[in-house]
């Protein structure tokens, strides 16, 4: 089944109960009820449905669990075509990572909930609500993967760097070096387990710095002295093309303001100094390795 969101229908979850007004974009209803209505039929006849997404950005998926996959094909140009028919006879092995993350609905995004992102909030100086957008640094993946902003523990339906294969990736041999330059130097080896050839996109996480003074803000969400951090940035990633039963080992340097933050006050970059937990994974939301190392 071949859809797009060219044609965005009703936004999902904008009724009287939503909490938002930031609605993620929804296929029509025409698009939901083929969806729907074929992948019951197929089902039924013992044959599996897939939906081809053709998009911009993150859409509405409830109906994502009628379906046995989903390939996102953004929009692929004059010879999507090709490509998406490549992908689906399994001549080409899909190997992309999403560079977004995708929200289960409306209710589970940093939207949600929160007044001071969607209607506004009023302070004793202001003369009417107004959007303070108090998150900071962390935003998209940073903030779901922040327990401290994400204080509902929303998940996402598809996390930031999530990609499927027709084969699998084994990571192993996590080791992290002190740079010249103040970054990291990290190593890591990347096998292919799968029965077939395929490219896999590891990514390397790093954790905040003790050291860093915690941020204070005024009324209005400006930072007024500290630093902000993510409990989880993205720092470095590759894109490794492996052979059936291939490994291949990685040495991926994280330069030095990667590892610093901005101070607002002062107006240059702070390293964070200190014990940084630094991952290794396949997305912001599966990190199998993780090491420890002083930066300083």
């Amino acid at each position: 089944m071949f859809v797009d969101d060219s044609t965005p229908g009703i936004t999902q979850g904008a009724g009287p109960n939503s909490s938002t007004s930031a609605a993620l974009r929804n296929l029509n209803k025409t698009q939901v009820d083929l969806i729907n209505t074929v992948s019951a039929a197929a089902h039924a006849a013992g044959h599996k449905a897939v939906v081809v997404l053709n998009s911009g950005t993150a859409v509405a998926m409830p109906w994502v669990n009628n379906v046995d996959a989903v390939l996102e094909m953004w929009y692929p140009g004059e010879r999507g075509g090709e490509a998406t028919s490549n992908l689906l006879y399994g001549l080409v092995n899909p190997s992309g990572k999403l560079p977004m993350t995708f929200p289960k609905n409306d209710d589970s995004t940093p939207f949600s909930s929160n007044l001071e992102r969607t209607t506004g909030t009023q302070t004793a100086t202001e003369t009417r609500p107004s959007i303070k957008w108090t998150d900071g640094v962390d935003v998209g993946y940073r903030w779901y993967t922040d327990p401290t902003a994400n204080v509902n523990g929303y998940e996402p339906l598809y996390p930031f760097g999530f990609g499927l294969s027709y084969t699998t990736f084994r990571y192993s041999g996590l080791r992290v070096k002190n740079a010249k330059d103040g970054g990291l130097d990290v190593t890591f080896t990347v096998k292919n387990t799968g029965e077939k050839d395929g490219a896999d996109s590891p990514q390397v996480y790093i954790g905040s710095s003790p050291d860093l003074a915690v941020p204070t803000y005024d009324a209005n969400g400006i930072v007024t002295g500290g630093f902000q951090q993510s409990a989880q940035k993205l720092v470095q990633f590759d894109h490794i093309q492996l052979a059936t039963g291939q490994s291949k080992t990685a040495t991926l340097h994280v330069d030095r303001q990667q590892v610093s933050a901005w101070d607002t006050i002062g107006q240059k970059w702070v390293i964070g100094s200190g014990d940084r937990m630094i991952s290794l994974g396949a997305s912001s939301e599966e990190l199998v390795l993780s090491v420890t190392r002083k930066v300083r």
